[in-house]
């Protein structure tokens, strides 16, 4: 487009340049016309026309002649402002257009880095979830078979405890016999030791046995709480990347439409010199 209009700047130039040749060629036809005319008095001086007709009508000729001059100056004068006026405006319209593009290319390239760090920032959470939920999984697994050691081990120490009560009463019920005795006092004293001291081992196991189940039920509330910040900060950045886009896209349809209204106005201003150069015709 500036290229065509650049030659209808260069074909209006050159029509004003013909337009003072013109002028120059119209005053050597006013000289010659001088000339002509003061022949032609001293010609009619010899015949019948007055000297005073000869004289009215050089003077009307000349008059015409300056007031064509002069329109064609006034025309070429006018023609030159506003060939001028329309340059300034299409420079301003050309310069207005650049700068829409370069602003244009400018948000398109933020909108694009924009969105990349949203798509790594989301990737990392997701990555972070992942891991959360693999964690998560594990120490359910963990906690469940805590769990089932932990039942284990009850039923085995009340089992225990019920065997060492028979025990007990078993040994009061011995140490009433006074003829004959299954066993002595002795060795039911080995075996109540030997009870008591098992009883002792297996408590201390269900007391470990709790306090790893306490720790990884902290563990577990640790990772599912981690995990549900995790995935609710996804969730955040998955609705400002939505309304990234919409507010980009917005953007970038205001652009557009300056762009598209300054190719409107440069049509314009290209209809108006082609009207010009038609009416110069």
């Amino acid at each position: 487009m500036n290229l065509m209009l650049q030659e209808q700047i260069d074909s209006l130039q050159q029509q004003l340049s013909e337009a003072y040749d013109l002028i120059d060629k119209l005053q050597t036809q006013n000289n010659h016309l001088t000339n002509n005319q003061q022949q032609l008095a001293t010609t009619m001086t010899r015949s019948t026309l007055s000297k005073s007709q000869i004289l009215d009508q050089r003077d009307t000729e000349i008059q015409q002649l300056r007031q064509q001059l002069q329109l064609k100056s006034l025309s070429c004068d006018e023609l030159s402002d506003q060939n001028a006026s329309l340059k300034d405006q299409l420079q301003q319209s050309e310069q207005q257009s650049e700068y829409y593009k370069s602003e244009f290319l400018k948000l398109q390239e933020h909108s694009l880095q924009q969105q990349n760090q949203f798509k790594q920032t989301i990737q990392q959470q997701q990555t972070q979830i992942a891991h959360a939920q693999a964690e998560l999984s594990s120490s359910v697994q963990k906690l469940k078979l805590f769990e089932l050691e932990s039942s284990e081990l009850k039923n085995i120490n009340t089992q225990l405890e019920n065997e060492l009560t028979v025990f007990k009463v078993a040994k009061s019920d011995n140490s009433a016999q006074t003829s004959f005795k299954l066993f002595t006092d002795s060795d039911l004293d080995i075996i109540n030791t030997k009870f008591e001291a098992e009883l002792a081992d297996l408590t201390l196991q269900l007391n470990n046995q709790s306090s790893l189940n306490s720790i990884n039920s902290q563990k577990y509330e640790f990772y599912k709480n981690k995990f549900l910040q995790i995935e609710s900060a996804n969730n955040d950045l998955t609705v400002q990347l939505n309304e990234l886009n919409d507010v980009l896209q917005m953007d970038g349809n205001a652009a557009k439409k300056a762009l598209v209204q300054c190719q409107i106005e440069l049509a314009e201003l290209n209809a108006l010199r082609t009207q010009f150069v038609v009416n110069l015709k």
